[in-house]
């Protein structure tokens, strides 16, 4: 090819093997060379044997301005067009039609068709930007959850009432053999709030055990702020939808397998969730709470004895005191770490459109 090309390589077109490449430093002058080089190959016989090719030959039909909204409308907009989007339409345009800038007027065409805005989905739901809830100092906010229905245990009990810390990660999980609001009610005032006082707020989801008039009542009572989940996206709950998963793992791997032993089976996951590092916080749930790690069955075997000794109630106190101060601004940092990387994660994927009065919007109708 260069030799056929000799005289025009270097100042009308570049060839590297069977690849032409023409250049101009104007459309006009483009156009021109493009003749040039078609020309000298027509003049010296120069075939693609049509084993050796992949195109095939299409006549277009150079259209006028003026037809080419008719000739989308037909192609897009009639039931024979069927509203299948950009690709399909500019697939049909290029087998057919030809027009300087077709490619732009059907992607135009395509974009502000009413049809299309109003009846199909875009495929992405909206996401707004994450917003973060900060929490300052454990039992600030909790969160609740029931999981279940369960296996019943032969105490009766089918379900898991499910309450986490939001700073401290500190969790518990309480057996319940329904999960009417008065058991939930009775259970969170006798095992969580006098073992550790009043949280300011609580988080649940939208059941109706927790949006019962029994609960709100306690929850003004106690003067407990009450939130609740979005009732389209109940999981986002973090916290305790990852608890759960954790707590159905460990469950099922020391469970009977009639599955009827996992009520007896909690404290013990429970002591072990409580003792492991959380990655959001860098610390154990226990450490956050106490300042210390937990003595564990394998330290008393092993005769491990890392807890500190005190002369006095006072040197405790005050050194329990210096170690929570300590791990409480820790976690601090670290829970702002990770929520920042969370945060970057999120709104990276995030779609959501601000709207003021005045915009003009298209109204979904999905009624067929």
């Amino acid at each position: 090819m260069d030799v056929v090309l000799a005289d025009l390589q270097w100042t009308t077109c570049l060839v590297y093997l069977d690849d032409i490449i023409v250049f101009g430093r104007t459309f006009q002058e483009h156009l021109q060379r493009l003749d040039e080089v078609l020309s000298k190959l027509r003049y010296r016989l120069v075939r693609i044997p049509p084993a050796n090719s992949d195109a095939v030959s299409v006549i277009q039909v150079v259209l006028p301005r003026n037809l080419v909204p008719g000739v989308l409308f037909m192609l897009h907009n009639t039931t024979t067009g069927g509203h299948l989007g950009i690709q399909k339409l500019q697939a049909k345009v290029k087998d057919r039609f030809y027009w300087p800038g077709w490619f732009g007027d059907v992607k135009k065409w395509c974009r502000e068709c009413h049809d299309c805005a109003s009846r199909k989905d875009s495929g992405k739901a909206p996401c707004a930007p994450l917003q973060m809830s900060r929490v300052s100092r454990p039992y600030e906010r909790v969160a609740l959850d029931i999981l279940g229905p369960l296996p019943e245990t032969p105490n009766k009990n089918r379900y898991i009432l499910v309450v986490g810390d939001y700073f401290s990660k500190w969790t518990e999980a309480f057996p319940l053999p329904n999960q009417e609001a008065q058991s939930i009610a009775k259970v969170l005032v006798e095992e969580w709030v006098c073992r550790y006082g009043v949280p300011r707020s609580v988080h649940s989801d939208q059941g109706r055990n927790f949006e019962s008039s029994l609960f709100k009542e306690l929850c003004r009572l106690l003067q407990i702020n009450k939130s609740r989940t979005s009732p389209y996206h109940p999981q986002s709950d973090g916290l305790i939808e990852r608890f759960n998963r954790t707590l159905l793992s460990m469950l099922s791997l020391f469970v009977d397998d009639n599955q009827m032993n996992w009520d007896r089976l909690l404290p013990y996951v429970m002591m072990a969730y409580r003792s492991s590092i959380q990655a959001s916080t860098g610390f154990t749930p226990y450490k956050v709470l106490f300042g210390r790690e937990m003595v564990l069955p394998v330290d008393i075997m092993l005769g491990v004895d890392n807890v500190q000794t005190f002369q006095s109630v006072n040197e405790y106190v005050t050194g329990v005191a210096e170690s929570l101060s300590t791990v409480v601004e820790a976690v601090k940092r670290h829970q702002d770490l990770a929520s920042n990387r969370q945060k970057t994660h999120a709104d990276f994927r995030a779609n959501f459109h601000y709207y003021v009065v005045g915009d003009v919007i298209n109204v979904g109708d999905y009624s067929f």
